[in-house]
């Protein structure tokens, strides 16, 4: 298994000052993955006094996790567009990550669909029609941010 630190070694891009953006990404990354890990266990909650559903918060902070870690990938010179744009690896040559795809929030998003879609059923007798909850009960449910 190849490290991020062997990464910046071998593409030139280590610098000992940087110690503290990688243990920072690394916890991210780590954080990230606790997170979604917590909230995939239990993707609903019920709130105790007024009975509603709501999504796990720990996909928030999952979200939150991922923003600060590709910021800091992006200051490790590890995504493909931070080494474009330093000449890190142009053609993509020894490169280990060369044949994943960058960063995504994809997962995420999947289970987020998927939860609006229960939360519609639920509040729509079973339907999954396009019948959207009112903006209170967005609030009362994510905060708000689950919905456009």
């Amino acid at each position: 298994m190849v490290s991020t630190l062997d990464v910046l070694l071998e593409q030139g891009t280590w610098r000992p000052e940087q110690r503290g953006d990688l243990e920072a990404y690394v916890h991210a990354c780590r954080l990230a993955r606790f997170h979604r890990e917590e909230a995939e266990k239990a993707p609903y909650a019920v709130h105790a006094e007024i009975g509603r559903t709501f999504m796990h918060p720990g996909f928030g902070a999952a979200r939150d996790a991922q923003r600060e870690q590709r910021a800091l990938a992006d200051a490790l010179v590890l995504t493909p567009a931070a080494r474009k744009a330093q000449g890190v690896n142009p053609d993509g040559e020894n490169d280990p990550f060369s044949d994943l795809d960058p960063p995504d929030d994809g997962i995420t998003r999947l289970a987020e669909q998927r939860a609006e879609r229960l939360v519609r059923m639920r509040f729509n007798g079973g339907r999954d029609d396009a019948i959207t909850p009112s903006p209170d009960l967005r609030d009362d449910l994510d905060g708000g941010d689950l919905w456009p």
